[in-house]
């Protein structure tokens, strides 16, 4: 907000003191009475902008944001608010393309800086190849503003998803000292590189033994760093206590709504005649190959061990198929008689979709690598929608799934991970679910064991190229660091070889084992007397 009030009216200045009060109302009143003035309209227009992004009020926030462009387009004002308007509206290739607009004429303001970094990585995080645009932007910012913690944790961040974690470690341990142990920071600097340097370690247990007076955030993201802490100095009690505190935490602002997924998954399974009988319209591109299954399942090696061959264009974790089916799954949601509905236009909208976000994500490779999740819930519908596709049923040992998903620290969604109960339930779900869309494949995808994976890399990996049809070459199993980073709802997913750890972890907490596989036998249990 400008506040800079030398050659302002009497009654902006004064609608800028009811804004700074947060007299939301009379600001408003006021600064819509300085429309009118033609010197005091710039700076009314940014401050109804940055008032309506205050209220959440995006369209409205636009609409002033496009007035104040239309007045002089090149200020840093304007441009800015501009950028923040289009991030918050999840049009993140606008809000990129004003920031960069923005950096062109002025790189004085350390906000532009982060809120151009911060675009960039929601934008990798939908798949888009901008992980260099991403380091250039961060190195040159921490060398204009080397102070500035927000802009070093990003410079940190990138290095690590490159693979470079000593370099990563250097860099988060200095913002950690420059913040005072930003809780974030510990979280990504334990989970991710780790950390030997007891002076941040005792920074951490300080601000665990004051949690009550930090967000529910915070604490969730203190706890975590706290475990991995507790993890990597192999002091078993005090991980597994630790974890279950953060679970806890996690627990009490993530809510569990896995019911409705369940019920789109039942919907989408009860119009199988109507689907299966579309042909679509191919169009021709890159082909995809979905990897499938539970989260944790081992999918990133598999992309991976793909990436590696140089045939395959590996995109992480895509939203698109969500997005895509929308149009489909809103009416079944909302009770419409599905015999009433257009699918055969549903579905080709939702294919053209879907392969127009990959065309605009650079993809230009023969292949290329979705694995979300997610899209396990509509494995049934990949050869409806596209039948060059190659899908990957990724297998992995329950409970160690099950543990790795209680100790990861998700960014968003996946409240069913928070308790031995939840991931019980979500795993019966998820395994039942690819079972009934079995019946929807004419050929059969293609199962890979993850521990089978590592225990005899090239055998399982042979198999796969030859059901990808793809030539084999053994170099597929170097995976060196440096590649496209990955960037999904995990942290300590990076390029790494072939390794081990991941097998039998699960020894280290006997009690979360116990609970889990409990759990498991009652969900299994309530599932069968239910069907009966």
């Amino acid at each position: 907000m400008r506040q800079n009030t030398v050659g302002m009216s009497a009654l902006l200045q004064s609608s800028i003191e009811h804004h700074v009060a947060g007299r939301h109302k009379e600001a408003e009143k006021g600064y819509l009475g300085c429309l009118t003035s033609e010197t005091d309209r710039p700076i009314a227009l940014e401050n109804l902008t940055v008032l309506a992004l205050e209220r959440g009020e995006l369209e409205q926030a636009k609409q002033h944001a496009q007035a104040r462009l239309a007045i002089t387009p090149m200020t840093v004002n304007a441009l800015h608010n501009m950028a923040i308007v289009q991030m918050k509206l999840g049009n993140l290739y606008e809000a990129d393309s004003f920031f960069e607009l923005t950096l062109e004429h002025h790189r004085e303001n350390v906000a532009v800086f982060q809120n151009a970094a911060q675009v960039l990585f929601l934008r990798m995080q939908r798949g888009y190849p901008v992980a260099g645009r991403f380091l250039v932007r961060v190195k040159e910012g921490v060398e204009r503003f080397p102070d500035d913690p927000i802009l070093l944790h990003n410079l940190a961040l990138i290095r690590y998803l490159q693979g470079n974690s000593q370099e990563s470690r250097v860099l988060f341990e200095a913002c950690a000292r420059r913040t005072g142990g930003d809780a974030l920071t510990l979280y990504r600097l334990f989970s991710g590189p780790g950390s030997e340097d007891e002076g941040i370690y005792k920074m951490l247990c300080r601000h665990i033994d004051k949690l009550d007076g930090r967000s529910p955030i915070e604490q969730v993201n203190l706890l975590f760093a706290r475990h991995r802490a507790e993890e990597a100095r192999e002091d078993a009690p005090a991980q597994a206590r630790y974890l279950d505190q953060a679970n806890a935490a996690m627990a009490r602002i993530r809510p569990v709504v896995l019911h409705n997924e369940k019920l789109m998954t039942l919907k989408l399974q009860k119009i199988k005649e109507h689907l299966q009988e579309i042909e679509v319209d191919g169009l021709p591109g890159p082909r995809p190959i979905f990897i499938i299954g539970m989260p944790r399942n081992g999918s990133s090696l598999v992309e991976q061990v793909l990436a590696a061959s140089g045939m395959v264009e590996p995109c992480g974790e895509l939203p698109l198929l969500n997005e895509a089916l929308g149009q489909l799954l809103m009416p079944l949601m909302q009770g419409v008689d599905p015999a009433t509905l257009d699918y055969a236009s549903m579905v080709q909208e939702a294919r053209n979709y879907y392969l127009q976000g990959v065309q605009e994500r650079g993809v230009t490779k023969g292949w290329f690598v979705d694995k979300m999740a997610e899209n396990s819930r509509f494995a049934g519908l990949l050869p409806v929608l596209f039948p060059e596709c190659k899908v990957v049923y990724v297998t992995r040992d329950a409970v160690e799934i099950g543990l790795s998903c209680y100790r990861q620290y998700f960014f968003e969604g996946h409240g069913w991970s928070c308790t031995p109960h939840g991931i019980a339930d979500y795993i019966h779900y998820v395994e039942s679910a690819l079972e009934a869309w079995k019946s929807w494949f004419e050929k059969p995808w293609h199962t890979l064991s993850y521990e089978a994976l590592v225990n005899q890399p090239e055998e399982q990996a042979q198999a796969l190229f030859e059901y990808l049809e793809l030539p084999w070459d053994v170099n597929c199993l170097d995976i060196k660091s440096g590649g496209r980073p990955i960037v999904s709802a995990a942290m300590d997913q990076v390029p790494m070889p072939i390794h081990k750890r991941g097998l039998h972890r699960s020894k280290q907490y006997p009690l979360f084992v116990k609970t889990l596989k409990d759990a498991m036998v009652a969900v299994k249990e309530k599932a069968e007397k239910f069907a009966s």
